[in-house]
């Protein structure tokens, strides 16, 4: 009762409380016992678990410390530039035969086979050309030694003020733009610049020499076939040229020389295929 005094409460019987409370304090103190042995071994893998925790931060730290930040900059001896480079030379190969005859000879409309592979071949040294702003290229010291640049700023300038205008000039989807533009517009600008495809030449060149290495391996029979190959190309650019040449002006045919074995009648000449004019070209050029 709230207005029972403590000496009235124990009459009543309710001095047990403190008896319990006594009593209770053996279990107390047991309770007490448990929970430190309980919060010493807690403590205990407490401690373990932070040993963990901190052998895997630095296990992480060394990791993390150890890779690096996304860099843009490819190595000219990796395996994407090689890939690119590579690409890029089957695709000069291919546009240093055909887009000169095709701007020589005025090849218009193009057929479907020529426009597919132009692109493709397009395609593969557009992406040659943007690689070149992030890709390393190696400069020999004034002690000899042979250093590869991977800074991204004189990558770029580097490849800016050497490479860059002669491969963009190069790269240009030309078999496209015919076909998009109509036949009166652009169409000197597009056989100018698929004519100047063949210049591609000398990156086959380039990439042959990287290939073959060392000067042993160059010589002998295949300084031949090299010296062969150079002698056909020119001889191709030639013809090629010198019929572009004569068409624009009005004496066409004349330029053709009277031959009893391969122009026979310039009328005949003057009436047949590209092939045969090109084949005709070719052997006064040569």
């Amino acid at each position: 009762p709230p207005m029972m005094s403590e000496s009235k409460a124990r009459e009543a019987g309710w001095g047990g409380g403190e008896q319990e409370a006594g009593g209770g304090k053996p279990e107390a103190s047991a309770a007490g016992t448990n929970a430190d042995s309980e919060w010493v071994s807690a403590e205990i893998i407490t401690k373990e678990e932070q040993e963990r925790i901190d052998k895997a931060k630095k296990i992480l730290e060394k990791a993390m410390s150890g890779r690096k930040s996304f860099n843009p900059v490819i190595r000219p001896t990796s395996r994407l530039a090689t890939r690119l480079r590579r690409a890029a030379v089957f695709a000069a190969m291919y546009s240093c035969i055909v887009e000169p005859f095709c701007a020589g000879f005025d090849v218009r409309p193009p057929p479907a086979w020529l426009v597919v592979f132009s692109t493709l071949a397009d395609l593969a040294m557009i992406a040659h050309t943007l690689s070149g702003f992030f890709t390393g290229y190696s400069w020999v010291g004034e002690d000899g030694s042979v250093n590869v640049e991977l800074h991204l700023v004189k990558i770029a300038w580097h490849y800016l003020t050497h490479s860059f205008p002669l491969d963009a000039a190069t790269s240009l989807p030309v078999q496209v733009g015919i076909v998009a533009l109509p036949a009166d517009q652009g169409s000197q600008f597009l056989r100018l610049a698929g004519f100047l495809k063949g210049s591609r030449a000398f990156q086959v060149h380039a990439e042959a020499n990287r290939i073959l290495g060392s000067a042993e391996v160059q010589g002998g029979a295949v300084g031949t076939v090299r010296v062969i190959t150079w002698m056909a190309l020119g001889c191709h650019f030639a013809a090629c040229a010198w019929f572009w040449a004569v068409r624009e002006s009005d004496e066409v045919l004349e330029s053709y020389p009277e031959d009893p074995q391969l122009c026979v009648d310039r009328g005949l000449l003057a009436n047949a295929t590209d092939s045969d004019r090109y084949l005709c070209a070719l052997y006064w050029t040569a």
